[in-house]
């Protein structure tokens, strides 16, 4: 079967580099029917994932040249091919068979996008933005430094004076940058009236399968939910430091003593070792599967482990990026997640074994990370105090529940960026901040334009609040229908029978609804 993957994978690189010797305009001329056009585009896109993890691989062994900007840049290539995009629109109503209607609904929305963003005013500037969020462009002490580096100041510095100057450097991008990116979302707009849509967010909404009046119903739903625990919390936490006004900065760094003294538990060499532990209880020998590692240590830029499926089910390769800390080890774990996906996948369509829907990779990996700290497993683990324990249970959910909040903030922002994008975004930012955060506002900052999300994965802070609701309510099922969720290997075998094997094949909310007996819902966010 690996065989005949990687022969698929090498034909499709020879249709593509042969494609520009061929006559596209012939091409375009004969019409595609919708089933060919995504036929073609699954070897395609396979491919060119192929050669893309590859190439990111090799990176990470130092590898350096410029295959992996030449492959990411053909990826874009292929999916904006007008012909491709006209073989699709309105033609999804051709298909009958349930697999193609799945395949189709996956291929469309990334060839609408990249109808938009290949635009020449649009790709010039998304290219400019991706490169300036890629760089480390925070100026710290006559040195460049990224905004994890700084994020991570943040929650671990004692000194008040030096949390905040960290967090003011961390969130005041080059005054341009705004500027270009509420260009973007203006330029965005008019490419997406072209197409029917009054703005780019209505459409990628649409495409994602929801409706507007459903996306602002969750987020209020999601508001509803929290508030009050929030409130509740920000209140102990101003006891508890003796102050009236808690600052932006202040709310993780609480926490900053107990997160230190649980990195002391989670030195380097111990990280792999405990995560072998972690997979063996809940079922996976990983030591048998085809996952393959790359260790490194250079973690300097705040770089997370990540995944890369090369074939799946056969060659998953995870560059594990660690430094001493229980955030290096918990990164470790939402690699190991993704990872165990891509080889326990089991679809013969390449499209549906690859894909994971944003939302659902958000939920998956969160979901381990949450497994892999509980208490009990911990203890099993680590020699340290009951009493730490629980503190970082609670440190875990005070953070979580503050960064729920801004995500609040980040998907709203988003929806009235797009709705109005000649309005003061720095004005709307702090209101929205205002409203959610609770906390003052600084109006010489801004935050919103450093997150490069906004450009390279619209919808993101909403995915990630899905990614918590399908958390918090697989957390609710799990304990009510097994005595424990650690050291239990039909956890895994749940976690393998009710979502890994299926893929991309259907909706990850359908799997939910199947899985729990309910639909996705954001209740079970009040037990966070």
């Amino acid at each position: 079967m690996k065989n005949i993957l990687l022969i698929t994978m090498l034909t499709a690189g020879l249709v593509l580099s042969s494609l520009s010797c061929r006559d596209e305009n012939q091409l375009a001329a004969n019409r595609l029917d919708v089933g060919t056009a995504i036929d073609s585009l699954e070897i395609k896109l396979g491919w060119v994932d192929y050669r893309t993890n590859l190439e990111r691989w090799r990176r990470a062994g130092e590898q350096d040249d410029d295959s992996l900007d030449f492959f990411t840049q053909l990826h874009r290539d292929v999916v904006a091919k007008p012909h491709i995009y006209k073989a699709l629109r309105g033609y999804r109503a051709q298909l009958s068979k349930d697999v193609d209607l799945r395949r189709f609904d996956i291929v469309y929305p990334v060839v609408v996008h990249g109808q938009i963003d290949d635009s020449r005013l649009i790709r010039g500037l998304r290219d400019s933005l991706t490169e300036f969020y890629a760089q480390p462009w925070c100026q710290w002490k006559g040195n460049s430094v990224s905004p994890e580096f700084l994020r991570a100041m943040v929650l671990t510095t004692g000194r008040k004076s030096s949390r905040e100057l960290a967090y003011r450097t961390m969130s005041n991008p080059d005054e341009a940058i705004a500027q270009q990116l509420a260009r973007l979302f203006r330029l965005r707009n008019q490419a997406t009236r072209r197409m029917g849509y009054n703005d780019y967010l209505s459409l990628t909404i649409d495409l994602a399968g929801i409706k507007t009046a459903s996306y602002l119903e969750f987020l209020d739903a999601v508001d509803s939910i929290t508030r009050e625990p929030y409130n509740d919390l920000a209140y102990e936490l101003k006891a508890s430091m003796g102050t009236e006004q808690l600052e932006v900065y202040d709310w993780e760094s609480r926490f900053g003593r107990t997160i230190a003294e649980a990195d002391a538990l989670f030195p380097v060499d111990s990280q792999k070792n405990y995560l072998k532990r972690f997979a063996t209880g809940l079922g996976f020998d990983i030591d048998r599967l085809p996952i393959y590692w790359h260790k490194t240590e250079d973690n300097v830029a705040g770089d997370r482990s990540v995944a890369l499926v090369v074939v799946p089910g056969h060659d998953v390769r995870v560059v594990a990026r660690l430094t001493d800390g229980i955030q290096s080890y918990t990164s470790l774990v939402r690699a190991l997640a993704l990872a165990l996906r891509g080889v326990l996948v089991a679809q013969e369509s390449d499209l549906l074994a690859r894909t994971v829907d944003p939302a659902w990779s958000e939920g998956i990996s969160t979901l381990f990370e949450r497994l892999a700290i509980e208490t009990e497993w911990l203890q099993s683990i680590t020699s340290a105090s009951n009493d730490l324990h629980i503190r970082l249970t609670r440190a875990k959910q005070a953070i979580r529940l503050f960064r729920i909040r801004l995500l609040l903030v980040e998907a709203r922002l988003e929806y009235d960026a797009y709705r109005n994008p000649s309005q003061n975004l720095n004005d709307r930012y702090w209101d929205l901040f205002e409203k959610y955060v609770g906390l003052p506002r600084h109006n010489d900052l801004t935050p919103w334009a450093g997150n490069k999300s906004f450009v390279e994965q619209p919808l993101a802070a909403y995915y990630q609040l899905l990614g918590e609701c399908a958390v918090a309510q697989n957390m609710n099922y799990l304990r009510s229908h097994y005595d424990r969720i650690v050291d239990n290997e039909g956890i895994g075998s749940f976690l393998t029978h009710s979502y890994f094997r299926f893929g991309a094949r259907y909706d990850w909310r359908e799997l939910i609804e199947r899985a729990t007996d309910q639909k996705l819902s954001p209740d079970y966010l009040s037990q966070i």
